[in-house]
């Protein structure tokens, strides 16, 4: 896994190209809850938890609320480029 790009010390988006998908996970930290936004170039993501589509996901936007050291997990199609992130806090 590499770190993408607009991470923080609170929030940590990590990804990985392995077969035939794009991994990428997203990390909260530390003990008080954090917000983001994340761009994808692609909608078709799908939750590892739930195996269907993120509830917080809109058009290719994936907005998540995460609680304190709360882990959330992805996969998309291979090349799915996971970028902008945004209103990290």
């Amino acid at each position: 896994f590499t770190d993408i790009a607009g991470s923080s010390a609170t929030v940590k988006i990590r990804s990985l190209e392995h077969d035939g998908k794009t991994w990428f996970y997203v990390v909260n930290t530390t003990d008080t809850p954090a917000t983001l936004g994340i761009t994808l170039d692609n909608d078709k993501v799908t939750d590892l938890l739930t195996e269907g589509k993120p509830a917080e996901l809109a058009g290719k936007t994936l907005t998540l609320k995460l609680q304190p050291y709360q882990l959330r997990s992805f996969n998309a199609p291979a090349k799915t480029n996971v970028r902008n992130i945004s209103n990290l806090r």
